[in-house]
């Protein structure tokens, strides 16, 4: 088959049709098994090439059905493009995930002949993003506005139950710190009354 292929010239007018090669500055971070994959992809790519670049120069009087098969052949490049992206991209950081998204043409390099200048647009509209995108929860809680702070409304409120004054922290109070109170000394009174006489006991004399 490399006979086959080296026979077939790519026409001048048509520059992009050839396998796309990764871009090196995206390839050398890549690891060996991406790389492996993609180079088998690569080697299914290279028959549709080169069957659709033959075709093409074949052709005298291009007709409806040579439009569609070239079509068809086109569209079976293209997808074995994205799918090359498609395993490419976890390897990619997520702020540049966009370059594998089929917006960024596909010429002799897979994402596109001026790399640089795509990433530098991407991060900058990355960045772009983040200054629009509304705060979080946590955030929205930590900017929003109290009549009081925490510490202050909570001391306002055991000031007037009255169990604290000042910047005392509040205690509970005890159930004999209560002595002085006419309820607690009655309830007392009540609980200390001598038990009447039953008959079983003699009387003291």
């Amino acid at each position: 088959m490399t006979g086959t292929f080296g026979k077939i010239q790519q026409p001048e007018n048509c520059p992009n049709l050839v396998v796309p090669k990764v871009n090196p500055v995206i390839w050398d971070h890549l690891t060996a098994p991406v790389k492996g994959l993609d180079l088998k992809l690569q080697r299914c790519q290279r028959p549709m090439v080169k069957g659709l670049t033959a075709f093409v120069n074949n052709l005298e009087e291009v007709t409806d059905t040579d439009g569609d098969i070239v079509g068809l052949l086109s569209k079976a490049v293209f997808e074995l493009s994205m799918l090359r992206k498609e395993l490419i991209k976890p390897e990619i950081h997520p702020r540049y995930k966009h370059l594998c998204k089929d917006s960024v043409k596909t010429t002799q390099w897979l994402f596109g002949d001026d790399l640089a200048k795509t990433m530098k647009d991407l991060a900058e509209q990355h960045k772009a993003a983040g200054v629009m995108r509304p705060p979080k929860r946590g955030q929205m809680q930590r900017f929003s506005r109290q009549p009081y702070p925490a510490s202050f409304a909570n001391q306002q409120r055991y000031q007037q139950a009255g169990c604290y004054q000042g910047s005392r922290a509040p205690q509970s109070q005890s159930f004999l710190g209560q002595r002085n109170n006419k309820a607690f000394q009655y309830a007392r009174g009540a609980t200390t009354m001598k038990r009447p006489y039953s008959g079983n006991r003699k009387p003291r004399h």
